[in-house]
Parts: structure tokens; sequence; C-alpha cells
């Protein structure tokens, strides 16, 4: 079974308080009769008040916050003048953090949360809603900057492993790839991925310091080497469909 994303954990938070607005509202209404009927409000303050649900209204009656618990979960929804919540501080049953922005549009923005597996993040969104900007966390300690177009598909990533290098791709419409990247031992690499995620070239500085070049077919298969060895001296190496060296000089 797939776990819940962040959206859907939101909405679920969402929904929760849209009850508890109506709640709220049957609430005051039960409190205004009582004070019709000329019941007469305790006149001490209490120094604690404990309760499931609290509802904080404006001086003209609109909810502008929500406090509630439900099962497991607990959040604080803030409200804008027009009663629309545009803040949720949120604690849910599986151990989810969060906050999340909407702008006045409604438009759920910004999100910023810790998972219960320990990753965190925070994804920030365009005026349509669609993920632009992913900042991410994981357990293993490994960390990325992904970065999306309008369509919400990934177009750069930026990743440091567990292993403490770096890697930068960018992804193109088609699905092919530029990546940028350091090698287990540190040395830089840049290589070209297509749309079906085979290597087609790479570029690569070796430990003795040789530059090399290597170029694919479809298959990934390498089929010419070009490389510069550590003595300045040029090398062409030309790779038959069978893997077989056909060709190699000067």
């Amino acid at each position: 079974m797939n776990e819940p994303t962040i959206e859907q954990r939101l909405d679920r938070v969402e929904r929760e308080n849209r009850l508890l607005k109506r709640a709220g509202a049957l609430a005051v209404a039960l409190i205004a009769a009582v004070m019709l009927m000329g019941q007469t409000m305790p006149t001490k303050v209490a120094k604690v008040v404990e309760a499931e649900h609290f509802v904080l209204r404006d001086s003209s009656g609109k909810v502008r916050a929500l406090l509630n618990v439900s099962g497991g979960s607990v959040n604080l929804a803030l409200a804008d003048q027009n009663g629309n919540n545009r803040a949720v501080l949120y604690v849910l049953d599986d151990g989810t953090a969060g906050l999340a922005l909407r702008d006045k549009d409604l438009t759920r923005r910004n999100v910023l949360y810790v998972l219960a597996d320990g990753s965190s993040g925070l994804r920030l969104a365009g005026k349509d809603g669609g993920k632009r900007t992913d900042l991410v966390v994981l357990p293993d300690g490994s960390h990325g900057l992904i970065l999306a177009a309008k369509d919400g598909k990934t177009r750069a990533e930026l990743k440091v492993g567990t292993n403490g290098l770096p890697d930068l791709s960018l992804l193109g419409k088609g699905g092919g790839r530029v990546g940028l990247f350091m090698v287990g031992d540190g040395r830089p690499a840049l290589g070209l991925v297509d749309k079906t995620k085979k290597l087609r070239a790479a570029l690569g500085l070796e430990a003795d310091g040789r530059v090399r070049l290597v170029l694919s077919g479809k298959g990934g298969t390498e089929r010419a080497e070009i490389v510069v060895l550590p003595n300045d001296r040029p090398r062409l190496s030309l790779i038959g469909h069978t893997g077989r060296l056909v060709w190699h000089g000067p």
C-alpha cells in the first residue's frame, strides 16, 4: 500500500478543519441561547482551560483560528479576514509534522514538513499550485534540491549522497539528461543520458591525469574512446558492434 503524499495529508487536515468550523458555529449559537435564558457566565478566570476544540473569532464573529485534536492528530489553523485558512500547523497521527501556507487565492504555496521516517523537506509551489522547488533531506543523510518546470516535471536536480559527493543533473523535455558528478575518489565527470536512461557520452578526468571521452551506441555499448594521456599524447579507439576493438591509434 502506497504512503499518502504530503498533499493528501494536508487535504485530510483541511477537511477536519472545515468540519470543526461548522461545529464551532453551532457552539456559538448554543452559548448565545444560554445567555438569552439569563444564565450568567463565571467571573473568575480559569488558569487552565481544557478542551478538544478551540475556536477563535474576531469582533465581527468570523472564525480566525482553530485549534483541535482529532484522534492522534492535532492542528492549528489561522484564517484571514475572509475566514479562509491561510496557515496550518499540524502534527498527524502517523508522526508527520509540518506547516502549510496558502496565498490570498487559497492556493497552497509553501509546505515545510518532517515525516515519520525522519525525512524532512521544504516544497515551494507556483501560483497554480504546481510544484516548483523541493529541498529534501533523507534519513540516510543524503540531501538534494529539485527544480521543476510549470508542468511539474523535474528539470534540474542537485544531490549530495551519503558519500558526500555532489551530483548535478539537467533534464530535457524529451527525457534526456546531462549529469555533472564526482566519482568515488572525488574526480569530476560529465555524462549524457538519453530518454531510455542509457549513458551515451561520458567525459572524465582519470586519477593519473588523463582526460577520457567515451561515446556509446543506443544500447549503451561503448563505440568510441578519445583519451589525452598524461604525456599529452592523444589516442583514439573505435569499437565495433560486437564490442571488439576495430581501430586504435595513433
